[in-house]
C-alpha cells in the first residue's frame, strides 16, 4: 500500500492498457507506483457494483481484481509524485 499526500493508505492501482492482460497490468502499475518487480501472483477477488461507481463520471464503474504476491524483487520506494510513503501490511491490519 502506499500512502498519499492526503494521509490515505491506497492499493497501488491503474487502468488496463490496451492489449494488456490484468497480470501485466498489475505488475507495470506496482512497479511504477511503488519499485517492486512482481514475480508471482494469485487470483484474490473480483469485485464490482453501486459501491464502485466512478464519482467523477458516473456512466463508469470500477472493476476491482485483486491479487495476492507473495514473490517480488526490489526495495518499496514510492514514485514522488504518486505516494509520499508505501509499506507491506498483514490483512488484519
Amino acid at each position: 500500500m502506499s500512502q498519499n499526500v492526503d494521509g490515505i493508505w491506497t492499493i497501488p492501482g491503474g487502468t488496463l492498457q490496451l492489449n494488456e492482460s490484468v497480470e501485466e497490468c498489475i505488475t507495470r502499475i506496482v512497479f511504477e507506483n511503488i519499485g517492486i518487480n512482481i514475480k508471482a501472483l494469485k487470483l484474490f477477488g473480483v469485485y464490482s457494483g453501486q459501491e464502485l461507481i466512478n464519482r467523477v463520471d458516473e456512466r463508469y464503474h470500477t472493476v476491482a481484481i485483486g491479487y495476492l504476491c507473495t514473490e517480488y524483487e526490489g526495495e518499496i520506494t514510492p514514485e514522488s509524485n504518486q505516494g509520499i510513503e508505501a509499506g507491506f501490511f498483514r490483512f488484519n491490519q
